[in-house]
């Protein structure tokens, strides 16, 4: 199924143990919109919600007017409220969702902030060395661009985007900007975000 396809269904026809994205207008007076990538979907849909995206929308409701728009996505499509009981996804899975994140996160209408938490120590060990491709793919993708655009967190864990609940249980720290570098020798991730 190619992203353009899968983009007209939003939400509402998904599977229950997938979700690539969940739009959510803010009905608010703002220009803009916000992509969001965080670790994994958890129960949220269009019609339920759940504290992680709750928190999101609080957030960017209370301290971002800017913001018409929020679409979540997620480093793994599985949905989970438990990380570690995050499942592998096959080959062609895994392929699709890095094309379907890198596509996703290089349209220039929207602010990107990363919120995934350390999403190495936070997955199950056999699906960690797929969490990290499917992360370092999208990191590689926007790091020779970025300057094209807004990129964010609320904060780091090591060199990922804090979790927004995981972390800190609220978002009491600001919008940061951040970059993307990289360097074969200081992580074993070769891209990274940094202040």
């Amino acid at each position: 199924m190619s992203i353009e396809q899968y983009d007209n269904y939003k939400v509402n026809k998904v599977s229950s143990d997938e979700r690539f994205n969940l739009i959510i207008k803010l009905n608010q007076s703002g220009t803009k919109k916000a992509r969001v990538l965080m670790m994994n979907p958890s129960y949220a849909n269009t019609v339920l919600s759940d504290p992680t995206t709750n928190l999101v929308i609080n957030k960017l409701k209370s301290e971002e007017p800017e913001y018409k728009e929020v679409e979540i996505l997620n480093v793994s499509p599985k949905i989970t409220p438990q990380p570690f009981e995050l499942l592998m996804l096959d080959n062609e899975e895994e392929q699709y969702n890095i094309h379907y994140l890198c596509k996703k996160m290089t349209d220039k209408n929207y602010d990107l902030f990363f919120a995934t938490g350390n999403i190495i120590q936070n997955s199950p060990n056999d699906v960690q060395d797929q969490m990290r491709n499917m992360y370092q793919a999208v990191l590689k993708k926007l790091e020779p661009i970025q300057e094209q655009y807004n990129i964010y967190t609320y904060g780091l864990t090591e060199i990922y985007g804090k979790h927004i609940s995981r972390d800190t249980g609220n978002l009491s720290s600001s919008k940061t900007p951040v970059s993307i570098d990289h360097d074969d020798n200081k992580y074993k991730d070769k891209y990274y975000l940094t202040k």
